[in-house]
C-alpha cells in the first residue's frame, strides 16, 4: 500500500504486514487534481488540488497520524494492474483506517450559515458520487469538513441526518449491524440515486459493499454492471436481487433479463428482503441458454403470460412473496424466458395464487436482443418449403397476397398473429403461356382450445385462374374460391384446360401440415408440378366407362 508521509508529503511504499496507522481522504474529485506522477515533480505545488492535500496532511499531523491515503495521487494509474488492486482493495483500506475526513468543498461552515446539517448534506455533491458510499460506510469514524476546513460534524453524531440523505439504516452507518446481513435490494437502492463519471464506475464502486472482486474492463458500459450483478450470484442466494422496478416500460422491448441495467432500477427496492427456504432450495447458475433457475411459476389461464415466484418479500409485510412476469421467448412449450417489464414493478402473490404455481427449471435470457421475436415465434406462419422455381421449372411462382406478409428469403409467409384464421395464396404463372396460372390457397385457424395447447388446424385448395386477377380483385376471388373448393392437407388439379390426349398433361399439387422445423413447429406446405404425356389411343376410345373400338 503506497501512504503519503503527512510531514515531508513523500510517497511511501508498505507491505501489507507493516502498514502503519493512517487517515484517509473522501472527497470528489475537482479541476486540477494532482496525481501520482505530479508528485514527483515541484511542479504539482502549482495546481489547485494541492492545498487540499495539504490541509489533509495538516489535520491528519494535529489528530497525531504519520500517514494518510489520498486516491488521487496515492494510486498510480497509469499502471492497469495497480488500479485494479486498487479499486478491488479500496473498501478495506478505508474500513482498516483509523480515521476518514469527509471533505464536503460545497458545504458552508456552521457558523457562516443558516442551513441545518441536514439541509447541508441534501445539497451537497459528495452524496450523490458513487465512490463515496463505500466511503461513507466504510470507516468505522468519519469526521465531516466544510469547504474551508473548519470542522462541520462526525458519523456518529449526524447519523440521523445522514440516514434520511442516504436511504441507510442507522445500524449500518454507526457499525451495529452487519453489512451481511442487510438484503441486495436494499443496498443497490442505497447507490441508486449516485453517479459516477464513467459507466463502468457504478459497478466498480460497489465491490466492497457487496465483498466481491471483479477485473476492470473499461471500455464496456453497463456490462460491468451485469458482471457485478453475476458475481455477486456466485456468492449469495438472496433473489430480493431479482426485485427491482422501472418507472415506465422501455421503449425498445418489454422484455429484458433478470439482472437489472443499473442501480437505478433499485430505487423502490430498499424494502425487500429474502426469505430462506431451508426446506428445499436449489441453486442457480449462469449457462450459455441464460441464468438457470428453479423457481414456483404461475401460468396465467387465457394469457401467455407466467409470474415467477421470488424468495422475497416486503419487509414487515409476511401477506406473500413477491413476484416477477415473464414471458416465453419463443413458445410456451419451452423454457425459455425474459422478463416481462411491461409490469413495471415486483407483485405481491397472495397465498390462494401462490398455491397454483408449479415448480419449473426455466432459462432466463439476460440479452432479449437477439433476432426479432418475430423470428422466433414462427408457430402461425406458413413455410414454403417445396415449390416450382429454378429455369427447369415450366412454372413459377408470380404473387403472394398478402404481399406485405411474405418474405422471399426465408420463403415464409407471415401471420397476423391477432387473427384466429390466417390465409395465404400463392399465384403461379407457366413461363410459356403467360395465359396459363393456378393459384394455391392456404389457411390456418385456431381452435377453441387455443395455440398454448398447440390446437391448430390447417388445410389447403389448388384451383386454376381463367384469368389473370387485378390487385384489387384479391378478395373477391378468395371469398368466391373458398367457397368453391373443397380443402383438405393434399389437394391436386389437372391444369389443362383443353381435353387434348397429344398434350403433355401438367397435374399441380399442394399439401400443407404441421411439423416440427428448425426446432418449432410450424405450417409446412409443399407445392409441386408434375408433367406426363399421354400417348394417343386412334382404334379406342373410352365410352360409358369401357374401352371400345373407334
Amino acid at each position: 500500500m503506497r501512504l503519503l508521509h503527512a510531514q515531508s508529503l513523500e510517497l511511501c511504499e508498505f507491505l501489507a504486514n507493516a502498514i502503519p496507522p493512517y487517515a484517509i481522504l473522501s472527497h470528489t474529485w475537482e479541476q486540477e487534481e494532482v496525481t501520482y506522477q505530479d508528485m514527483q515533480s515541484p511542479a504539482a505545488k502549482l495546481k489547485a488540488g494541492y492545498t487540499k492535500i495539504e490541509r489533509c496532511c495538516d489535520q491528519a499531523v494535529g489528530d497525531g497520524y504519520d500517514y494518510v491515503w489520498i486516491d488521487t495521487c496515492c494510486i498510480d494509474k497509469s499502471s492497469s494492474a495497480e488500479l485494479s488492486e486498487a479499486i478491488n482493495s479500496m473498501y478495506m483500506w478505508y474500513k482498516s483506517a483509523k480515521i476518514c475526513y469527509a471533505y464536503l468543498a460545497d458545504v458552508k461552515p456552521l457558523l457562516r450559515t443558516r442551513l441545518s446539517p441536514l439541509a447541508q448534506f441534501e445539497r451537497s455533491r459528495w452524496f450523490t458520487r458513487g465512490w463515496t458510499l463505500q466511503e461513507l460506510i466504510a470507516p468505522a469514524k468519519v469526521e465531516f469538513f466544510a469547504g474551508d476546513w473548519s470542522r462541520f460534524g462526525t458519523k456518529a453524531g449526524f447519523h440521523s441526518a445522514l440516514s434520511q440523505v442516504t436511504g441507510i439504516d442507522e445500524g449500518t452507518l454507526t457499525g451495529g449491524r452487519d453489512l451481511r446481513e442487510v438484503s441486495i435490494a436494499k443496498k443497490m437502492s442505497w447507490a441508486s440515486k449516485r453517479v459516477t463519471t464513467r459507466p463502468e464506475d457504478i459497478a466498480y464502486c460497489l465491490l466492497g459493499i457487496f465483498g466481491v472482486n471483479l477485473p476492470l474492463l473499461y471500455g464496456e458500459g453497463e456490462k460491468a454492471f451485469i458482471r457485478l450483478q453475476e458475481e455477486i450470484m456466485r456468492n449469495s442466494d438472496d433473489q430480493s436481487l431479482f426485485a427491482w422496478s422501472l418507472t415506465q416500460p422501455p421503449r425498445s422491448s418489454k422484455l429484458l433479463g433478470f439482472l437489472a441495467r443499473s442501480p437505478a432500477a433499485f430505487e423502490k427496492s430498499a424494502n425487500i428482503v429474502p426469505y430462506r427456504n431451508w426446506a428445499a432450495s436449489m441453486p442457480y447458475s449462469l449457462t450459455n441458454q441464460g441464468l438457470r433457475l428453479e423457481l414456483p411459476v404461475i401460468q396465467h389461464e387465457g394469457f401467455k403470460e407466467y409470474t415467477a415466484i421470488l424468495a422475497c418479500h416486503y419487509e414487515d409485510n409476511y401477506l406473500g412473496p413477491l413476484g416477477v412476469y415473464i414471458s416465453p421467448i419463443a413458445s410456451a412449450d419451452g423454457d425459455q424466458f425474459a422478463r416481462d417489464v411491461w409490469y413495471t414493478r415486483p407483485v405481491l402473490i397472495v397465498p390462494q395464487h401462490a398455491a397454483q404455481a408449479k415448480l419449473r427449471t426455466i432459462y432466463i435470457r439476460q440479452d432479449v436482443l437477439l433476432p426479432a421475436l418475430r423470428d422466433f415465434d414462427r408457430r402461425d406462419h406458413f413455410l414454403i418449403r417445396m415449390m416450382p422455381e429454378g429455369p427447369q421449372e415450366d412454372y413459377a411462382l408470380d404473387k403472394v397476397y398478402p404481399p406485405e406478409h411474405w418474405n422471399q428469403a426465408q420463403k415464409i409467409i407471415r401471420s397476423d398473429n391477432s387473427e384466429t384464421e390466417r390465409i395465404g395464396v400463392l399465384l403461379f404463372r407457366k413461363k410459356a403461356d403467360r395465359k396459363k396460372a393456378f393459384a394455391v390457397l392456404i389457411r390456418s385457424q385456431v381452435s377453441e382450445q387455443g395455440a398454448e395447447n398447440n390446437s391448430y388446424q390447417c388445410a389447403c385448395s389448388i384451383f386454376v385462374l381463367s384469368r389473370y386477377p387485378a390487385e384489387n380483385e384479391w378478395p373477391d376471388i378468395l371469398r368466391m374460391e373458398g367457397t368453391k373448393t373443397t380443402e383438405s392437407t393434399y389437394s391436386y388439379i389437372d391444369l389443362n384446360l383443353e381435353d387434348d390426349v397429344n398434350k403433355e398433361r401438367d397435374t399441380a399439387f399442394v399439401r400443407i401440415g404441421r411439423e416440427v422445423f428448425l426446432g418449432q413447429a410450424m405450417f409446412v406446405v409443399d407445392i409441386g408440378v408434375r408433367s406426363s404425356r399421354i400417348k394417343n389411343a386412334p382404334f379406342f376410345a373410352l365410352q360409358d366407362g369401357n374401352l371400345k373400338p373407334r
